[in-house]
């Protein structure tokens, strides 16, 4: 399963426009804020202080983690 999160851009010099795809290991968590449902995410060779909170649009190309997320816990938010 490809665990890519596609068109983050990092910040380079102006004559410089970079895109890196950044790896997700698991989902952890979910929660809806301001009517927005976000996942809780653990990077791919980062420490657990690199975890972020992401859009549903943002893992949306990992629908096989998600899958995977909400079949480990049916009650949490769904899109």
């Amino acid at each position: 399963v490809d665990k890519l999160i596609l068109n983050r851009t990092i910040q380079h010099p102006p004559h410089l426009n970079l895109k890196i795809q950044y790896k997700i290991g698991v989902i952890l968590d979910c929660k809806i804020l301001h009517n927005k449902l976000y996942y809780l995410v653990d990077w791919l060779g980062y420490s657990s202080s690199a975890r972020t909170w992401e859009l549903v649009e943002n893992v949306a190309n990992v629908e096989a983690l998600v899958k995977e997320f909400h079949q480990q816990y049916p009650n949490k938010p769904s899109p």
